[in-house]
């Protein structure tokens, strides 16, 4: 029976209207072959289960009507054989026997009707289109099921290119953080990335400046994931190019103004950035800051609580003549200049309670008095312990600046 199995196994549905009649007896097969061939079929025979599933195997039919009494094999057994296939046929068993555990066999072998003889012609018949009607919904069934396995390896497949690509955005974007934050003379820095996904719409970093002084941002776009990550690459490349213009002599309000004129160009009426822009004076520690729809950063010093400094404004391209203006402020020796994105102060814990600009403040207090780095650690220990296991709705960005008192010089 294995061999019968295993040619069982390679059965396909072809096209409607195919059936085979398996009967030892030669009258009754002609009889039956005649009944099947009236109510539409085109008919094959077989004289017994081995020869059955020979002609099967050759060319495989919608319909099987077998006797229950076969030689050597029984249409029990072949139906149970056929039955084990993928694309088994609609299995019909014709029979003397009338016991209701003869039925119950018949059907748990895999039969799929049983028909009692001896049988009317209209009998049979009213069989016969019913399994049509199954057979066609099982091979559209099939087809649909086919359908639903080719969209899925497509979409597997786009999926698995989307990651690839995800990652390769991941990439650029950690090496550009990794470029923009790179040691600069007169001034130490620290900071904290993590995106809500493989890539995030904040960045932020240092730019090339005059001696003695540095130039920092941090730009978060509208959004999350690869648009937002493009919008913000995008705001920062024309912030990279209007530095050169002006001989990295950057004025933050007028810089903010112009980048305000090109974003609100690129997407009139749309918030597409926010913006925190400052230049630093790496010896007297005196800068200049200007804020588009930016949170306001914190001024850490020492045996003090954390305070925010600056004003804000609209976001860029909320309204192309909106209003910029620079805010002064001064770093003194082992102040900590912390700037961040919305993400850190939104985020929630499992209550729903948002962490808070207070939240943060207490956070900065706790790693008061170190460098940079520990800075940057206190803040992340202080959200992990607030959020507990939930996951983050936007990106969570920090840049954290203190002065060395040395010539500053991006270059």
């Amino acid at each position: 029976m294995q061999t019968l199995a295993t040619t069982a196994s390679a059965f396909r549905s072809s096209a409607d209207g195919q059936a085979l009649v398996v009967e030892d007896d030669a009258l009754e097969r002609l009889r039956l072959a005649r009944l099947v061939g009236r109510a539409g079929f085109e008919v094959r025979e077989a004289a017994d289960a081995v020869q059955a599933i020979a002609l099967l195997a050759d060319r495989p039919v919608d319909v099987v009507i077998t006797d229950w009494e076969l030689p050597s094999i029984s249409g029990i057994e072949l139906c149970r054989t056929l039955a084990s296939g993928a694309d088994r046929p609609h299995l019909i068993v014709v029979t003397a026997r009338d016991d209701i555990a003869d039925v119950q066999e018949a059907l748990e072998s895999g039969a799929d009707d049983f028909l009692s003889k001896p049988y009317r012609a209209g009998e049979l018949d009213a069989r016969l289109q019913a399994a049509r009607r199954l057979v066609t919904l099982r091979r559209r069934l099939i087809e649909r099921g086919e359908m639903y396995e080719m969209a899925l390896r497509q979409r597997e497949r786009a999926l698995a290119l989307l990651d690839d690509e995800l990652a390769v955005a991941a990439r650029v974007q950690a090496e550009l953080l990794d470029q923009s934050t790179r040691p600069v003379a007169g001034i130490e820095c620290a900071s904290i990335f993590r995106p809500a996904g493989r890539v995030g719409g904040d960045l932020f970093g240092l730019l090339p400046s005059r001696p003695g002084h540095v130039t920092f941002f941090q730009a978060d776009a509208t959004g999350h994931g690869v648009p937002a990550a493009l919008q913000a690459i995008a705001t920062v490349a024309m912030l990279q190019t209007l530095a050169a213009r002006e001989g990295h002599r950057l004025d933050p309000a007028a810089a903010m103004r112009e980048l305000n004129r090109r974003v609100a160009a690129m997407s009139p009426g749309a918030a597409g950035c926010t913006l925190c822009l400052g230049v630093l004076d790496t010896r007297s520690g005196i800068g200049r800051l200007c804020l588009a729809g930016h949170p306001r950063p914190l001024l850490c010093r020492q045996g003090e609580r954390p305070h925010p400094i600056g004003r804000g404004g609209l976001p860029l391209g909320a309204l192309d003549e909106a209003i910029y203006e620079n805010d002064e402020f001064t770093v003194g020796p082992g102040d900590r200049l912390v700037i961040f994105s919305d993400g850190f102060v939104e985020s929630r814990n499992p209550e729903g309670q948002a962490f808070g600009v207070e939240g943060l403040a207490d956070a900065l207090r706790s790693g008061e008095g170190g460098p940079p780095a520990d800075l940057a650690q206190a803040a992340s220990r202080g959200l992990d312990a607030f959020r507990g296991a939930r996951l983050p709705e936007d990106d969570i960005s920090m840049l954290i600046i203190t002065t060395t008192g040395a010539d500053g010089d991006v270059s």
